[in-house]
């Protein structure tokens, strides 16, 4: 599914040419949020049919999306978009962790 995810950003930007032509911004932008998008997913999925597993690879998706974007997408952004992006991805790591905390605490319930 990852490989899916991934593959078909690069064809949002690409079309069938999927191994020609650089990368932009824009693209390696919409990979974190897709991965971003994916991991809440997974995490959701892995949550509601009680797959721990699965919502432990979430989080570890998580973390590699948060350190791409720390790491990677940050270094080309003006201040503007650096802030909004530092609020946008903290916002959804809050969300994302009090929603898997929530769920962990009604399963030991």
């Amino acid at each position: 599914m990852f490989a899916y995810v991934n593959l078909s950003v690069r064809q949002r930007f690409h079309g069938s040419a999927l191994f020609q032509g650089p990368s932009v911004d824009a693209e390696i932008y919409a990979y974190s949020v897709a991965w971003l998008v994916f991991a809440g997913a997974m995490m959701g999925y892995g949550l509601q049919r009680i797959l721990p597993v699965l919502s432990k690879v979430a989080l570890g998706l998580l973390g590699v999306t948060a350190i791409k974007v720390f790491l990677f997408d940050v270094e080309t952004l003006n201040l503007l978009y650096r802030a909004l992006l530092f609020l946008a991805l903290g916002g959804s790591l809050i969300a994302l962790g009090f929603v898997y905390q929530r769920m962990v605490r009604q399963e030991q319930a």
